[in-house]
């Protein structure tokens, strides 16, 4: 397949694709609108917490995978769609490297926005998904061939540099998400996963700028021994609470960031207790300091 080159336009812009048929292969991927790329040669990269300015719509093309997407952990297999919302905390928990083959979309409210014009209303099959905090969508055998069909067709159609490509990559991103909407008009999108998880995981999103919010306040509020509720939430998701909280509110941060707050309202609004904690945790999870965050992260996808 060929790779595109970086100056390469795609649909005005508002979308970028990749394929990567290993966990190593860059694929078909545009970085230059990719506020999130990296070399693809670190496993742990994909191990590790992390999260988007932007909208994902991934398309797992291996047999078996599992991502742990807003608190709650998926299964994928072959043809199984993730779409995930911008500033959602993902990672990749467990899969065998050489099974990592998968189809990434990326795409801002731009695009959003032209698929309304179109009738489709992507964002409200987005906040469906995000009030079940359940991102998984698993078409039918035909529809999966037929998603997977549309995604090559327009990875080719970009290589190729086939002419009038905007109407055709248009036309087949539309059919993309008209299958998916359909499935989700005829099928009741449940998290069958623990109610007092997904409650407890919504107690925490409402009070992140909270300077009170921590392991006691929380066992407290579902009347919970600290310690079982210590172990309770590493066991169902795979990393501490405290550090679940601090990473949701650097999250929240860096948006605040890009929506140019005075970093005193940044440290407030993101419920850190002062500038020297967030500041601290800042680097540590992300290697870079808030301005050098914005400078790197502000030459990705147009909004």
């Amino acid at each position: 397949m060929s790779k595109l080159p970086s100056s390469t336009k795609i649909y005005n812009e508002f979308f970028e694709i990749m394929e990567s048929l290993t966990f190593k292969d860059e694929g078909t991927v545009l970085p230059k609108f990719n506020k999130s790329y990296h070399d693809d040669s670190d496993w742990d990269i994909y191990l590790s917490l992390h999260f988007h300015d932007h909208y994902e719509f991934f398309f797992f093309k291996g047999e078996e995978c599992e991502f742990l997407v807003d608190g709650f952990k998926h299964t994928l297999h072959f043809g199984d769609i993730l779409l995930i919302p911008p500033f959602t905390v993902h990672c990749m928990t467990k899969c065998d490297p050489g099974n990592y083959r998968r189809i990434i979309l990326s795409f801002t409210d731009r695009l959003i926005d032209d698929y309304n014009n179109a009738g489709l209303d992507i964002l409200n099959l987005v906040k469906l998904l995000k009030e079940k905090r359940h991102y998984l969508i698993q078409l039918p055998f035909e529809g999966k061939k037929d998603v997977d069909y549309l995604l090559q067709k327009t990875i080719h159609e970009i290589a190729d540099n086939a002419n009038h490509r905007e109407i055709g990559l248009f036309a087949n991103l539309l059919g993309c998400f008209n299958l998916i909407a359909y499935f989700m008009g005829e099928n009741d999108v449940e998290n069958t996963a623990d109610k007092r998880l997904f409650n407890m995981l919504a107690f925490i999103e409402d009070n992140l700028s909270s300077r009170d919010l921590s392991l006691e306040t929380i066992a407290a509020a579902f009347h919970l021994n600290k310690y079982y509720l210590s172990h309770y939430f590493k066991d169902n998701i795979g990393i501490p609470l405290y550090r679940y909280i601090n990473y949701n509110r650097l999250v929240l941060a860096t948006k605040y960031l890009s929506q140019n707050y005075p970093i005193n309202e940044v440290v407030t609004l993101s419920g850190f207790s002062d500038y020297s904690n967030f500041y601290r945790l800042f680097v540590k999870e992300f290697d870079e300091n808030p301005t050098e965050y914005l400078k790197k992260h502000r030459s990705g996808l147009p909004e």
